[in-house]
């Protein structure tokens, strides 16, 4: 009876650690992600900031930041 209270317990210990890292894998691949992504929208609005201003210059305009 012990052993198979015993053995029952390891199996669901056993569940809860595969559980566990293949949500530590998720997560990672996600926050990875998230990363990127982030990464991605700095990139385009340093692009956007730039190209505004060079169009500013030519067309002899000043731009006033904003702060956003």
């Amino acid at each position: 009876m012990w052993r198979d209270i015993i053995g029952k317990q390891e199996v669901i210990i056993y569940e809860i650690e595969e559980k566990t890292e293949k949500n530590r894998n998720v997560f990672k691949e996600t926050e990875d992600m998230f990363k990127a992504c982030h990464m991605g929208f700095l990139q385009v609005k340093e692009a956007c900031t730039c190209l505004r201003e060079e169009l500013s210059e030519h067309a002899g305009n000043m731009i006033v930041e904003d702060g956003c």
